[in-house]
């Protein structure tokens, strides 16, 4: 489906019958998709129970391609139902494009049988009306929903809908699948009002526009979808994409104040993320002095009023991190000490952990990680600009892309100076950071380089440490980034070495996002409200110092970053102390 034409329909039908006619059956249906000239057809399914799937592509353009595949429909149902006796439908539903084929697969009499149950139950038909029984036989012929061409990222879809349980805004307002389908139909409206030259827009093009803005706001933009799409498709790519074109403009045109704004405040990065611990700690004395419930109360006040754009504060919002300690070197020989380039994520530099998190001990993130690199005995380089150095990321989700690829491709050179062109692993502490380096940047022997902290601590550290169980239950949660690179089970098993129970939370995504958790809190409040833990569990542990806010928010347990639980955790291996 996903190699089909644009602007065709990938089509599946379910059939089975008796294994014994299996084979009869499935040569007289290939020979009816090359009677009809369907060269791309496919037989797949469960060949021991007799079930078979037909997927084809279908274009619905004109009356030629319409009757084509009334012809074809007509074919398999006859072939299927009356020479094999099989069933029309297997494991799916019948469908209306099935419906008006019921009475040939069980017979007049059993299909008024049908009718007289459907009236009795459902005089008005208000149940699935048309969809199992319809009196129409063309019924399956007529609204067709034609597969609109509105940008190449999304018009692979197949509208299958496996994407949608990975959606962290699926109960809120629209799923991928809703929202690419939503957009097709958008972008077709909007290209018949230009070509029909009038003067108002239509009021279901301005319905779908209205609803559209909020549909595409609380889209996360994480790429999860991704993950679960055969096709892979990726509708958050489709997202950004729409941001950037609205916020910087076309190409040629004059560059909008907004993106100048935003290219201003990436030229000045460092000095701007150096003000943020102090306002954090500011916050934090703030709610303090006042308690949580005025705080609260304030907040929501403040940003009832900023229409979004201000992020709401909740109890569990981080104090300023304390300042980056770059480590001396040791008197060892350096070729006999490993060396890693350690990049402390703008987010880790300037958040600490939050007020209450007594677990913490009110160290910051990169603190934690140089204690476990020390004890492995690892020589440390920490990049030249640090203070500066950023992926680009907080730029390029809201939509400023411009941005967030100038400040990808600064901190790609800064790191290939750090680590002598690729050749010293390099390791940044927060997952979804490293995920979008590796995807940004363009030097493959850099990319080789880069490695998520758990992947590294697993892959490099883990035979250089003692472990031992410091915590009875906790729970684990890998961010979107960390499934894109598998990571799921390196994670637990790390945090098994350190824990006696770990409890795996069971949610795709917590719909934080950087900051849009904050600004649409209902966000993080629809994708976690499945978010169950165990009564005893203590503490919980990830490794996005953003998604662990949302994640403490809405489970009442601080959650702080993995590298918390390996630090206290471990200790240097007995040999290796000694030598």
């Amino acid at each position: 489906g996903g190699a089909r034409e644009t602007g065709s329909s990938m089509l599946l039908e379910d059939v089975a019958c008796t294994t014994d006619k299996l084979g009869a059956m499935s040569k007289d249906l290939i020979g009816i998709f090359k009677k009809y000239g369907y060269d791309d057809a496919c037989l797949m399914g469960h060949a021991l129970e007799g079930n078979l799937h037909l997927i084809f592509n279908q274009s619905f353009k004109n009356s030629t391609e319409l009757k084509r595949y009334e012809n074809l429909m007509q074919d398999i149902c006859e072939n299927v139902a009356l020479k094999y006796g099989g069933s029309l439908k297997a494991e799916h539903g019948t469908g209306r494009n099935v419906a008006p084929f019921v009475e040939m697969e069980w017979g007049t009499k059993a299909y008024q049988l049908m009718w007289e149950v459907k009236r009795l139950f459902d005089p008005k038909f208000l149940l699935n009306p048309g969809v199992i029984l319809n009196e129409d036989p063309d019924v399956h012929a007529k609204n067709i929903r034609l597969d609109h061409a509105a940008h190449p990222l999304v018009d692979r879809c197949i509208s299958c809908g496996w994407c949608e349980s990975n959606c962290p805004s699926r109960d809120l307002s629209l799923t991928p699948r809703q929202r690419i389908q939503v957009y097709k139909e958008m972008t077709k409206m909007r290209e018949d009002f230009t070509a029909s030259g009038a003067r108002y827009k239509p009021e279901r093009l301005l319905a779908f526009e209205a609803s559209w803005e909020y549909a595409e706001a609380t889209c996360a933009a994480d790429g999860m979808c991704q993950e679960k799409c055969p096709v892979k498709i990726n509708t958050g790519e489709l997202v950004k994409t729409l941001r950037q074109q609205e916020l910087e403009g076309k190409e040629g045109e004059a560059t909008p104040r907004g993106a100048a704004v935003a290219q201003w405040l990436a030229a000045r990065y460092g000095p701007i993320m150096g003000a943020l611990p102090p306002m954090l700690d500011v916050v934090s004395f703030v709610h303090g002095i006042v308690g949580t419930w005025p705080m609260q109360k304030i907040a929501d006040a403040v940003w009832g009023v900023g229409n979004n754009m201000l992020p709401l504060w909740n109890p569990y919002m981080p104090r300023g991190a304390k300042p980056l300690k770059v480590p001396e070197p040791k008197p060892a020989a350096a070729a006999e000490r490993k060396q890693v380039v350690y990049l402390p994520s703008c987010v880790t530099r300037s958040m600490g952990p939050a007020r209450g998190d007594e677990a913490a001990a009110g160290e910051p993130v990169h603190a934690k990680f140089l204690s476990l690199l020390n004890k492995a005995d690892y020589e440390v380089v920490i990049p030249e600009g640090v203070s500066s150095a950023c992926c680009g990321m907080v730029f390029d989700s809201r939509g400023y892309r411009d941005a967030g690829k100038t400040q990808a491709s600064a901190l790609e050179q800064t790191l290939l100076k750090a680590s002598d062109n690729g050749r010293i692993p390099i390791v940044c502490d927060t997952s979804p950071c490293l995920h979008r380096m590796k995807e940004k940047f363009e030097n493959p022997m850099l990319k080789f380089a880069l490695f998520e902290p758990v992947q590294f601590i697993a892959t490099h550290l883990k035979d250089r440490l003692s472990f031992s169980k410091v915590r009875d239950t906790v729970a684990v949660h890998v961010p979107c980034s960390s499934k894109k690179l598998k990571l799921n089970d390196q994670m637990v098993q790390l945090a098994e070495m350190c824990a006696h129970e770990v409890h795996a939370t069971p949610i795709p995504c917590c719909g934080m996002a950087g900051d849009r958790g904050m600004r649409y809190p209902e966000l993080t409040g629809s994708s976690l409200q499945h978010l169950e833990l165990p009564d005893t569990c203590t503490d919980g542990y990830s490794t996005s110092r953003t998604c662990e806010m949302s994640l403490s928010n809405h489970s009442g347990v601080n959650f702080r970053s993995l590298l918390y639980l390996l630090d206290e955790g471990t200790a240097p291996k007995a040999a290796q102390k000694a030598a």
